[in-house]
């Protein structure tokens, strides 16, 4: 993988060639990563294929958008929860949805993305920020 990360910045394209939004490579094997967003504004979703351009090389390539993130790695999950003192239930695979569902409707939202905006200095109008946060589009290129 190039050190240069400009060359992993790709235009996420709808159906008329028209940029959607951007995404980044952020593995050697194509996987790229966008808001979901984006990827709604591209007229697809999960499952479906969407073409991306490479911004400084122009190249497009068809992507397959996967349907979901992998399940976490709950043994690393309450590895991390128990060091920081954690006393709820321990994660497994029929609860950790809620639980962290709980956990994030709770968070005080107004002071994350305050902290998220001013940690990474963006600037300008983000009327769909939350869902970047809250809700991240997978697309990996389909050529393995």
């Amino acid at each position: 993988m190039s050190n240069d990360l400009s060359t992993g910045i790709v235009r996420i394209l709808d159906s008329t060639g028209v940029t959607a939004g951007t995404g980044f490579v952020v593995t050697e094997d194509g996987l790229i990563a966008t808001c979901a967003h984006v990827v709604r504004g591209a007229g697809v979703g999960p499952g479906n294929t969407v073409r991306v351009a490479f911004h400084l090389s122009g190249e497009e390539r068809e992507a397959y958008i996967e349907p979901a993130w992998p399940a976490p790695n709950l043994t690393l999950l309450n590895n991390a929860l128990q060091q920081t003192g954690w006393t709820g239930e321990r994660l497994v695979p029929e609860n950790w949805r809620a639980i962290v569902r709980r956990r994030v409707t709770g968070l005080p939202w107004e002071r994350v993305i305050a902290d998220v905006f001013f940690r990474t200095r963006v600037r300008g109008d983000a009327p769909d920020a939350g869902e970047c946060v809250a809700g991240v589009g997978r697309v990996a290129t389909s050529e393995r």
